[in-house]
């Protein structure tokens, strides 16, 4: 007569893949399932090892054979473990039980909140944020990056307007100002309008001497930057009339400007040995030149910021906002 050898499965984990903030995708394998039949498969997951079924787990069919699984909702930033398992049911000499795969981990990338927490923020200005009299006229724009650099302009006469939409640096000898060591390397994350063109128009400074600005100069729409030893430009791809998310990078050898999630601009090497002596919105720090912008966030990091997180910050600020 025919004897029938039973055999257990043997169940393998797959390696993750597409992993980002709140998603992964993971999976496994199983064979060799004599006589046993496989009544559930699927993945086992959570923030500790040893987990088991009884944790967080997919369910991904039945039967021998490879299969995918998508984690979901998970938490930015955490090292995540996870192993493949397949259920079996009873036989007549036998019990049912769960099988599992070697034991895995990947680690969920950083929220835009949790790298802008990551005490490199040296200042953070929303439109939601700030302080404005009764004509509107802006005199402080708060700091929430927790670094205490406001912006702030006492002169009323020179304050930008304050609208439901944005804030309007359009007038002549409009700018704000924050007085603090900005380190370099720098990282300026702004979602702008250049409302018009005006040769030697500045968006930003550095407010120091030889320290970085970016200004409208030679002919529409080009901007250039410069750090007082040269100018580095043109960047042409920022029209005017339009929001745009400008992102400017000085990492003290050279600079580079990116609109939305475009190619960036890379600038020609022009280095600088002093930091920063703060920042001015709207004008060069000392008010000799003017500005045609509107602005309705931006950000100032004292680091150079990996790919992955620049385009976790430009994703926040393009769904806030919407501009690309």
């Amino acid at each position: 007569s025919l004897v029938t050898t039973l055999a257990l499965p043997v169940v393998s984990t797959s390696t993750s893949s597409n992993v980002t903030g709140v998603m992964a995708t993971v999976g496994g394998s199983i064979s060799s399932n004599i006589g046993v039949s496989i009544t559930a498969r699927g993945v086992c997951y959570g923030l500790t090892s040893g987990i088991t079924k009884d944790s967080s787990h997919t369910s991904d069919n039945t039967g021998v054979g490879s299969f995918t699984s998508s984690l979901s909702s998970l938490t930015s930033s955490k090292l995540y473990h996870y192993k493949a398992y397949a259920t079996y049911s009873a036989g007549t000499t036998y019990s049912a039980g769960t099988i599992y795969g070697g034991d895995s981990t990947f680690t969920t990338t950083g929220s835009a909140g949790t790298i802008l927490a990551d005490g490199n923020t040296v200042g953070w200005y929303s439109m939601f944020n700030l302080t404005k009299n009764g004509n509107n006229k802006v005199t402080s724009w708060s700091d929430t990056s927790g670094s205490s650099h406001p912006l702030v302009q006492a002169d009323t006469s020179q304050a930008p307007t304050w609208t439901s939409n944005y804030v309007d640096f359009t007038m002549l000898f409009r700018y704000m100002k924050a007085t603090f060591t900005f380190n370099q390397p720098e990282m300026i994350y702004a979602v702008v309008e250049q409302v018009a063109w005006g040769s030697m128009s500045y968006l930003w400074d550095g407010s120091g001497a030889n320290t970085f600005a970016v200004l409208q100069a030679g002919s529409s729409p080009q901007l250039y930057y410069t750090n007082g030893d040269g100018y580095s430009g043109p960047f042409t791809s920022f029209s005017t009339g339009v929001w745009g998310l400008l992102t400017f990078t000085d990492s003290g050898s050279h600079s580079s400007l990116q609109l939305n999630a475009g190619t960036p601009y890379v600038g020609a090497s022009i280095s600088k040995t002093t930091n920063a002596g703060g920042f001015t919105l709207g004008s060069e720090g000392d008010n000799t030149s003017t500005s045609i912008i509107r602005v309705k966030e931006i950000i100032l990091r004292k680091v150079v910021d990996s790919s992955n997180n620049q385009t976790l910050i430009r994703n926040y600020l393009n769904a806030k906002y919407n501009v690309y």
